[in-house]
């Protein structure tokens, strides 16, 4: 049960709004797109773990568990570049707020074990 509060943990991490970069000047609509860019191999892992746990694949859940390190790794660096290129966000809760709020709209992330809410 370790694996499902590690992904969940790591979903939370990723979404958290400190995380999220956009340009003041830039549409909120394109940060939100490169971000959901960045996190769609970790909610494709999710999603992939739920199936193999309601199915009882312990094969599955073992590979995908060995591999979620190295997509959190991938996802961080994306939303780390992200930051970098768009840092004037940092201290605009505002902003972040609406990449949050879009985020969800077109990328929200897959409901695993009941536990991550919308």
């Amino acid at each position: 049960m370790m694996i499902k509060k590690s992904l969940y943990l790591l979903a939370v991490a990723t979404l958290s709004p400190g995380l999220l970069s956009c340009s003041k000047s830039g549409p909120v609509e394109n940060a939100a797109k490169e971000l959901c860019e960045c996190l769609k191999p970790v909610f494709s892992d999710m999603e992939k773990f739920s199936q193999a746990l309601e199915s009882g694949d312990k094969s599955a859940m073992e590979k995908i568990a060995r591999a979620a390190g190295e997509v959190g790794e991938q996802s961080t660096n994306c939303m780390q570049s992200l930051q970098e290129r768009y840092p004037e966000i940092g201290d605009d809760m505002n902003l972040q707020t609406q990449v949050t709020v879009r985020i969800k709209e077109l990328c929200p992330p897959p409901e695993i074990f009941g536990a991550i809410p919308h």
